[in-house]
């Protein structure tokens, strides 16, 4: 993980630790072992402020996010996470890290979780085969594009739909909200490569293609 505000970089060694470093002076911040229990760790992000560092922690039986204050060393907070979904979904933070959100494949059930409140919300999407996922810039709607053909779109807050991004040839592969939040580009292959969408009436506005192929 890569903090966007300093030059600090997170890692997780092979003996199990997890280490900051400050990669412009190349010094170690802070190293620490997380919990001996515990199987499988990763650094996922800084806060914006650079203060703190969530990390999604697995067991063999359980799964959880958690927050480390990086001038102590300690946990500050904790928040369970579905273990069905620990290894087959696609996990996101929002552009100011208020939200946490993991998209699920299936029928599995998805989580959101409200870093400012500590609110974790459920839902099932019946999201086949989620490619990647984007918050928008204000973190009120959460776009997923799928190898399936389509992006769908869900309010962030409530995990619930509200439109779908269809007529893709090929798989919808990445996301991403234009600043402003009036456009959503869309990644694919072939002709259709960059889709450009209005993001609120939600009709295809460009279509620009690989090299070789025509484009609309």
């Amino acid at each position: 993980a890569l903090d966007p505000n300093h030059p600090r970089l997170a890692v997780v060694t092979e003996t199990g630790k997890l280490q900051v470093w400050d990669w412009e002076r190349r010094a170690l911040v802070r190293e620490w072992i997380v919990n001996a229990e515990d199987t499988t760790f990763s650094p996922s992000q800084f806060s914006v402020d650079g203060t703190k560092l969530f990390v999604v922690v697995g067991r063999a039986e359980s799964a959880s996010l958690r927050e480390w204050n990086l001038e102590t060393g300690r946990e500050t907070r904790a928040f369970d996470i579905p273990v069905a979904i620990q290894f087959r979904s696609v996990a996101i933070f929002s552009p100011d890290r208020t939200q946490f959100a993991l998209i699920a494949r299936g029928d599995e059930e998805s989580v959101r979780i409200d870093l400012t409140s500590g609110r974790i919300t459920t839902h099932k999407l019946n999201t086949l085969q989620p490619s990647q996922a984007t918050f928008s810039p204000d973190a009120t709607l959460l776009a997923v594009p799928s190898d399936m053909g389509f992006v769908r779109i869900f309010d962030s807050a409530s995990l619930r739909e509200t439109a779908t991004l269809s007529g893709f040839m090929f798989g919808a592969h990445a996301a991403g909200y234009s600043p402003d939040q009036q456009r959503l580009a869309v990644g694919s292959t072939a002709h259709e490569t960059v889709t450009l969408w209005d993001a609120h009436n939600h009709e295809r506005l460009l279509t620009l293609a690989s090299a070789g192929q025509a484009s609309s």
